[in-house]
């Protein structure tokens, strides 16, 4: 009866003991990867080529093996750096970094530099501060103020420039997608950016006091021209009128000369019949005496 007992309780115990190392055994050798990751598969150091991928189900593998997961989906990284000026000021400042890794590249980039700590501390931190300096160095202190906009996005160009050099040295071009790179505003003392404010202000009120000196000087001077056309033109009516008139009048003598008895008609014509009481010769004016047809008015 004992016997029996003892029997059945080390079947139990065997079969509980089956189930766990079987349970051990199925959650070692099973395995799959859920969306916006992969699994990448390693065995002693040794990386397999090929990821599991999200959607491809329940995956059996050896139980000597190891499954890593790793994200897709989009990451941020945020390091702190400092820009540096033309003429050695530091200004504190944040670059954050959206970047994903390809999933079918996952693999090489695991096997080359690591996961995502080793990404972000070898690929973007020491570059991402070796951009920031190469471009700030180009500028003065209230440049960085002044053109943020076209600083930032030196400094982003810049940036992507350097780690896809990286990735490309290593046989990794292309396995990692920067998506977006922003730059916080660099971060000078209260004072020096108050002062760089009122130096603005007054470059602009000295831009706008030369726009306005400007703008009279080219008025004045557009009045003066027009002024002077004005007399220009003046000066050639009078002329053209002179010469006009000194004309008529040399075509005008020119007539008289050519027509001896005009001048006496005209006078005749205006004779109102009256014989004056002295006159020379005794000669009545303005008649003339032709022996063959008689008197005649000329």
């Amino acid at each position: 009866m004992n016997f029996n007992m003892n029997l059945r309780t080390i079947t139990i115990g065997a079969s509980v003991a089956a189930l766990l190392v079987g349970g051990i055994f199925v959650s070692r050798t099973l395995t799959w990867a859920n969306p916006g990751y992969v699994g990448v598969v390693t065995q002693f150091g040794s990386v397999e080529d090929t990821p599991i991928f999200a959607g491809a189900g329940p995956t059996i593998i050896s139980p000597l093996k190891t499954v890593v997961m790793l994200p897709t989906l989009q990451l941020s990284h945020h390091i702190k750096a400092a820009a540096a000026t033309i003429k050695g000021q530091t200004a504190p400042t944040e670059i954050t970094i959206a970047y994903s890794v390809k999933g079918e590249m996952w693999p090489q980039v695991y096997k080359t530099i690591g996961g995502i700590g080793a990404i972000n501390a070898n690929y973007f931190d020491n570059n991402a501060q070796q951009a920031l300096k190469q471009v700030t160095g180009g500028y003065l202190a209230e440049d960085l103020i002044q053109k943020r906009k076209e600083i930032k996005a030196l400094v982003a160009k810049e940036l992507i420039k350097v780690i896809d050099a990286a990735l490309t040295e290593k046989g990794l071009q292309g396995a990692i997608i920067i998506d977006m790179i922003a730059i916080t505003d660099f971060d000078f003392s209260k004072e020096f950016n108050d002062s760089i404010d009122s130096k603005v202000q007054a470059e602009q009120r000295a831009m706008q006091a030369e726009s306005e000196a400007l703008q009279k000087t080219t008025i004045a001077r557009a009045n003066g021209e027009v002024q002077k056309k004005i007399g220009d033109a003046k000066a050639y009516e009078t002329e053209v009128l002179s010469k006009a008139r000194a004309q008529a009048i040399t075509f005008k003598g020119e007539a008289l000369k050519g027509s001896a008895g005009l001048l006496e008609l005209r006078k005749a014509e205006r004779w109102d019949g009256e014989v004056s009481e002295y006159h020379q010769g005794g000669v009545l004016p303005f008649i003339k005496i032709d022996p063959r047809n008689g008197a005649r008015k000329n």
